[in-house]
C-alpha cells in the first residue's frame, strides 16, 4: 500500500509540473502577436501603462528592472509614442512608494509631470490592470514591462476585455534571473486563481 501511494505521489508532481510548465509557455505563444520590441512599429501615440517595481532592491542596489522600465518609457515620449502615462504601483511598500519613485525617474529623463498619472493601489498585476479598467477607464493600453512579465499582463488584460499590447523593456541580466523566472512561473499559476475568481463573479452578476 505505501509503494503505490508513493507511485500516485509521484504521478501528480510529474502531472503538476508538466501542466505548469505547457500554462507557462501557452502564455508566452498566446501574447505573441501583442508584442512591440521596435520603437517604430508602435502605432503611435498610446496611452502606456508601466506596472510598479521597487526602484532598490533589499540589499539596496538600484533595480535594475525598474530602471530599464523607466528608460523605456521616456524613450517612448521622446519618440512621440506615449501621450500619457499611467504609473501603477504600490504607493505603501515598506521599501518606499514605487508610484512617485517612478513618477520622479520619469520627470528627470525628460516626461513632462502633467502626462503623469499616479495609482498607488496597483499592489500587483492583475489589480494594476483591473484598476486600469474600473478606475481610470482604460481599455486600450501600451504596458511597458519586461517581456516575460508582459506575456502575463497581456494574457491578463485580454480575460478582462480590454485590448492590450505590450513594448519590451529589454532583457536584464544578472545572478537574480533564476529567481525572478521563477517567481514569473509561480506568478502565472496564480492567474489560474484569479481567472477563477472572475468567473464566479461573473456567474453571480448574471444571476442578479
Amino acid at each position: 500500500m505505501h509503494y503505490y501511494l508513493i507511485i500516485i505521489l509521484a504521478l501528480i508532481f510529474w502531472v503538476a509540473l508538466v501542466f505548469s510548465f505547457a500554462w507557462y509557455y501557452w502564455m508566452e505563444v498566446g501574447a505573441k502577436t501583442a508584442l512591440f520590441s521596435r520603437i517604430q512599429d508602435i502605432p503611435g501615440p498610446q496611452t502606456v501603462l508601466v506596472p510598479g517595481t521597487a526602484k532598490y532592491l533589499r540589499s539596496g542596489k538600484t533595480n535594475r528592472y525598474f530602471q530599464a522600465r523607466m528608460e523605456t518609457a521616456a524613450a517612448l515620449y521622446r519618440a512621440g509614442k506615449a501621450k500619457r502615462f499611467l504609473i501603477s504601483g504600490d504607493g505603501h511598500s515598506l521599501r518606499g512608494n514605487e508610484t512617485e519613485d517612478m513618477r520622479r525617474s520619469l520627470v528627470d529623463l525628460g516626461v513632462p509631470p502633467g502626462s503623469i498619472t499616479l495609482d498607488e493601489g496597483g499592489t500587483r498585476t492583475w489589480v494594476t490592470l483591473v484598476r486600469c479598467r474600473d478606475i481610470f477607464g482604460l481599455n486600450q493600453v501600451l504596458l511597458v514591462s519586461q517581456k516575460f512579465h508582459l506575456q502575463r499582463a497581456i494574457w491578463i488584460g485580454r480575460r478582462l476585455g480590454m485590448q492590450v499590447t505590450g513594448f519590451s523593456a529589454g532583457t536584464v541580466l544578472g545572478s537574480g534571473m533564476t529567481k525572478m523566472y521563477l517567481r514569473e512561473h509561480l506568478a502565472r499559476l496564480k492567474c489560474l486563481a484569479d481567472l477563477s475568481v472572475l468567473g464566479l463573479s461573473r456567474i453571480l452578476k448574471k444571476r442578479r
